[in-house]
C-alpha cells in the first residue's frame, strides 16, 4: 500500500500491519540519535541513518570513509601523507622542477608539470616510484594544473605564453582556452558537477576570474583587496573558494558567486 496510508490510523490491512501501534507516531531519533553516528532520519515506521558528506554508511548506523591524505611536491619529489595515521610515503622521485600538481582519485592517478622539462606528466599513486608518462609538451611556464576527474581533461595556465589551456588526460586533444586579456595568470581550479573554472591573475590590476569550462562566460569573482592571489582550492560541500594572497598574507574565502 502507498506510504500514506501507513499510521493514518485507517485498516488499509487485514492483519492491521499497517498500524502497528507501537512504531506508528514515535520519533526513534529523539533517543541517542537513534544510535546513528551521524544523521538519523525518522520514517512513518522506524528510522535510518545517513551520513555527511564526503562519508558513507559502514553498516546500517556508522559513517565512515577512507583515511584523508595530504598529497605535495617540494620539486623534487612527489610524497604523501596520511592526516590519521601520520603514514608518510614517497609517490614519485627524481623529478627537477615539479611546479604543479593534482590527482584523479577515482582513477588513483597523479598529474604533475615540470618547469625545467616544460611538460606535463602522470603517474599511478600505486605505481613503483619513478615510473611516469610525458602526457604533454610544450608548456613553457606552467604556473598550475586542475584536474577534471569528470570529464578526464586537464587546465593548465601557462605565464610565458599568458594562456589557460584544455587538453584530455591523455594529451590527444588540446587547445586554448583563453589566450587574450591575461596578465600573470598563476592558480587555477575546476567544478566539473558544476561546469566552472576558477584562476588567478597576479597582473595589474590583480583579481580572481570565473568562467564555463567550455570557455564561455568569463567574469571577474575577486577584485577588491587582491595582491598576489594563489593556491586556489575548491570546497564543492560548501560552494567556497579559498586563496592564498602572497603580498598580503592572508588566507581569504569566498563564495562562488563572488
Amino acid at each position: 500500500i502507498d506510504i500514506s496510508k501507513v499510521c493514518n490510523q485507517e485498516q488499509d490491512c487485514r492483519d492491521w500491519s499497517d498500524e502497528p501501534l507501537k512504531e506508528c507516531h514515535v520519533n526513534e531519533c529523539l533517543v541517542n540519535n537513534g544510535g546513528c553516528s551521524h544523521i538519523c532520519k525518522d520514517l512513518v515506521i522506524g528510522y535510518e541513518c545517513d551520513c555527511a558528506a564526503g562519508f558513507e554508511l559502514i553498516d546500517r548506523k556508522t559513517c565512515g570513509g577512507k583515511e584523508p591524505s595530504l598529497i605535495f611536491t617540494n620539486r623534487r619529489d612527489i610524497r604523501k601523507i596520511g592526516l590519521e595515521r601520520k603514514e608518510y610515503i614517497q609517490l614519485v622521485e627524481q623529478l627537477r622542477n615539479t611546479v604543479a600538481l593534482d590527482a584523479d582519485i577515482a582513477a588513483q592517478k597523479l598529474f604533475w608539470a615540470d618547469l625545467s622539462q616544460k611538460a606535463i606528466f602522470s603517474a599511478s599513486i600505486d605505481d613503483k616510484v619513478g615510473r611516469h608518462v610525458k602526457m604533454i609538451d610544450n608548456v613553457y611556464n606552467p604556473a598550475a594544473i586542475a584536474v577534471d576527474w569528470v570529464y578526464k581533461t586537464i587546465y593548465w595556465t601557462d605565464a610565458a605564453s599568458k594562456t589557460i589551456s584544455v587538453a584530455t588526460l591523455d594529451g590527444t586533444k588540446r587547445k586554448f582556452l583563453f589566450n587574450s586579456d591575461l596578465r600573470e595568470p598563476a592558480s587555477i581550479a575546476v567544478d566539473p558537477l558544476s561546469g566552472f573554472v576558477y584562476w588567478s591573475d597576479w597582473g595589474e590590476p590583480a583579481k580572481i576570474e570565473k568562467a564555463g569550462m567550455n570557455g564561455f562566460d568569463r567574469r571577474p569573482l575577486v577584485t577588491a583587496d587582491i595582491q598576489w592571489p594563489n593556491g586556489i582550492t575548491l570546497d564543492l560541500i560548501k560552494s567556497r573558494l579559498y586563496w592564498l594572497d602572497s603580498k598580503l598574507h592572508m588566507l581569504s574565502s569566498v563564495d562562488l558567486n563572488g
